[in-house]
């Protein structure tokens, strides 16, 4: 957790525990530099935001006060925690913070969960930021998946029934929290489906070599060879998994397998990004899009209409995830028990790649 982040926990800690009252005239930038041994860039970045959460209220001339406009529903704070970066992610977070100001709060902080291929290292850093955040009362948690810490920690912890997980849950034990959760089998279901109406019986299904450590990769990849096996598409004669290590090799090896015996006629991608580095090799190798191969990703991300042919995508309606996320975490600030779980089931976006 970084400093300033610290400092506004034990700032808001202290402005909820009623020993200032609203009118009082609050720290001066000296008096926090010398109370929490911190800079002034700090203190400066913390009032500011203490200020546009509506905690306290600047008078030019006079100094900080404690807000007397604070409405009693955004007297706790809602946390958000995202696990991974990317367009996708970006778009989650933005879409959360939306929802909670369309309804009038403005009380909320963000943390990026440390994410390494030292998963102990990682866990370890992270244990140490929920603690601090677990120690404060805040309304509700907003989190993005699992994977940043054990398991037994979220089983455990006293904050279970505070938090809301959306977006993705990656593990199959049952936990006693709320829920708002793509439904990926959906996701990978639609999109063989939508592939094999238009008449394409031999696919391409370009995926990350981490899927047998991802709970949604997983159930997206079993969704979509459900479907192809539904529709009498067999393994290896109709359909075949390359795992993406995201190397350019691995585009060399899909174009040998696009001009081997096997000729696929569409690629199914876990993701838009990986297609916009495949769209020039094509083009090198003289295949046409969509006339030789058909080509559509998944999560609908603005790589998907930026590339020179706008690519077919899976979009996971992130605005409806926020929307039940923001709900329940609301719902659970005001002292409701939610245990909700909820499943959005994803949406086909048509483009021309198709």
């Amino acid at each position: 957790m970084k400093k300033y982040e610290k400092l506004i926990l034990r700032l808001t800690k202290e402005l909820k525990s009623g020993r200032l009252k609203p009118g009082d005239r609050f720290y001066s930038d000296n008096e926090l530099i010398k109370k929490f041994s911190v800079s002034n860039t700090t203190v400066e970045y913390a009032v500011r935001e203490l200020v546009s959460q509506g905690f306290l209220r600047r008078i030019r001339g006079k100094g900080t006060f404690v807000s007397s406009l604070q409405r009693q529903d955004i007297h706790d704070t809602f946390w958000m925690v995202m696990q991974r970066y990317g367009h996708f992610h970006a778009e989650l977070f933005e879409a959360l913070v939306s929802s909670l100001q369309t309804r009038g709060h403005h009380s909320f902080m963000y943390s990026a969960a440390v994410m390494s291929h030292n998963r102990k290292r990682a866990e370890r850093e992270n244990i140490k930021v929920f603690s601090e955040i677990f120690e404060n009362s805040i309304a509700a948690m907003i989190l993005n998946g699992t994977r940043f810490l054990p398991f037994d920690y979220f089983v455990k912890t006293k904050m279970q029934k505070k938090m809301v997980f959306v977006h993705r849950l990656d593990t199959d034990v049952a936990i006693d929290s709320a829920c708002a959760l793509s439904d990926y089998y959906a996701g990978g279901y639609m999109a063989a489906k939508h592939l094999i109406d238009r008449g394409h019986e031999k696919i391409i299904i370009f995926f990350h070599k981490w899927v047998p450590y991802n709970k949604s990769a997983q159930l997206l990849l079993n969704g979509f060879q459900d479907a192809c096996e539904e529709c009498d598409l067999t393994n290896d004669e109709n359909f075949r998994l390359i795992f993406d290590d995201e190397s350019p090799n691995n585009y060399e090896s899909l174009v040998s397998l696009l001009k081997s015996s096997w000729v696929p006629t569409a690629v199914f991608s876990y993701g838009d990004f990986r297609l916009a580095g495949l769209l020039p090799v094509l083009r090198e190798a003289g295949i046409s899009c969509p006339e030789d191969l058909a080509l559509m990703g998944y999560y609908d991300t603005p790589w998907a209409t930026m590339l020179d042919v706008p690519i077919t995508s899976v979009n996971l309606r992130v605005d409806e995830l926020a929307r039940l996320a923001c709900d329940m975490a609301l719902r659970i600030g005001r002292g409701e028990d939610v245990h909700e779980k909820h499943l959005v089931t994803p949406k086909i976006v048509v483009r021309e790649s198709t």
